[in-house]
This record gives structure tokens, sequence and C-alpha cells, in this order.
């Protein structure tokens, strides 16, 4: 998790918010888990903290901000312990945590943004995007597909109609990107290959962010 700053924070302003009820439980199961466990630090009616011995290194401070109910934060004790901000119970928030973290040399990485949306909401992000397994029957489309990718980046991708498991996105009804998975019969491991048209690969990476 990491922090905005403004200019990444304003670029996503407009973007639909997904309400609690919602979510997926399993989304929110993950989270709740992550910041339940531990010792209570501070609660207060803007924030939780918690610490935790057990936390791993890349692990050792987490900040978690929501859209209701109060932020959440999870750190090493030894963290905790170089927070002024932590001895006070009154006006104590996110931002206020973010800053003593900064003036304590601890940098958060940049912002990690994970986005949750409603299948409506999908919809009014990307209307015509589809996401299915692809099968015989898709051959043609899938011709078309080579047709317009180079030789070099065929063999590099790898991908085939008949491997494994193969996936298409359709974008207005056509095969803009596959993804494939191919083993052996006796392999325990898969090769993943994919490939996007040259031409759609900057639409299909900010459609891919929503997805996330």
């Amino acid at each position: 998790m990491g922090q905005l700053n403004h200019n990444q924070k304003d670029s996503f302003d407009n973007l639909p918010l997904l309400k609690a009820t919602e979510a997926s439980v399993e989304v929110a199961k993950y989270w709740q888990a992550r910041f339940a466990t531990g010792d209570d630090v501070l609660t207060t009616s803007s924030i939780e903290v918690r610490s935790n011995t057990k936390l791993e290194a890349e692990e050792r401070f987490m900040l978690l901000g929501t859209v209701t109910g109060p932020d959440k934060a999870i750190m090493l004790p030894e963290i905790a312990a170089q927070l002024p901000c932590l001895n006070r119970t009154q006006s104590v928030n996110l931002s206020q945590l973010r800053s003593e973290l900064a003036k304590a040399g601890l940098i958060l990485h940049s912002a990690d943004y994970i986005f949750y949306f409603s299948a409506t909401q999908k919809l009014t992000l990307a209307p015509d995007v589809a996401v299915r397994q692809l099968n015989q029957d898709d051959a043609a489309d899938f011709s078309e597909f080579q047709r317009q990718c180079s030789e070099s980046e065929l063999d590099n991708a790898s991908v085939e109609l008949d491997d494994w498991m193969v996936y298409g996105l359709f974008n207005d009804g056509r095969l803009v990107c596959i993804a494939s998975a191919y083993h052996g019969e006796n392999d325990k491991m898969a090769d993943i290959g994919v490939i996007t048209l040259p031409t759609e690969r900057e639409k299909v990476m900010q459609l891919e962010l929503f997805e996330r």
C-alpha cells in the first residue's frame, strides 16, 4: 500500500466508488483479516491502529484507507514506538500518521491501486468488452488475430487455440487479446503466454487497471 501524490489522486477523482455493501464478501474478509491481528495501539472514530510482531519485513507497516468507517493501520511494535501521534487519543487521522511515518524515514511505496466495481459499473467503464474462454468455434477470430501480429510476437507468446486453457478479450466483438496456458502430460507447471494486438495494447492496459 502506498501514499497518493496529488497528481495520482486527481486522476482518479472521477471514478465511481463501490459501496461497501456491494463489494465481494471475500475481498472484505481478506482485508479485515489483514488488519485484525495483533494488539490494539490506538482506536479513534477516524482510525484504528494495531501492532503485530509477526509481520514480514516487506509488510512491516501497512495503511488502509476506507470509504466508510475508520481507516486502518498495522505495523511492527518498534515502528509504532517511533510515532508520537499514537500517544494522543484526539485528532489522529491517516494523514497525520503518514506524515509521522515520513518524518521517521519510513517511506511508503508508490500507491498500489486496487479497484473493485459492480457488474453495472464495469459496463459503464467498458461497455463492449468481454473476456471468455475460447474454443474451436473461435477459429476464424483466432486466425484474423494471428494475421495482425508479427511472426516474432506470435512465437514469443506461443498461444494456440488448442492449448490446455485459452481465454480471449473481445472489444466491440473483435478479439484483441489472448492468454493461454500449456503444460505437458506429466508437467506440474504450465507455461503462460499473453499477446495483445499492437493497435490495442494501451487500451487493454487501461482496462486491466480497472479489473484489478
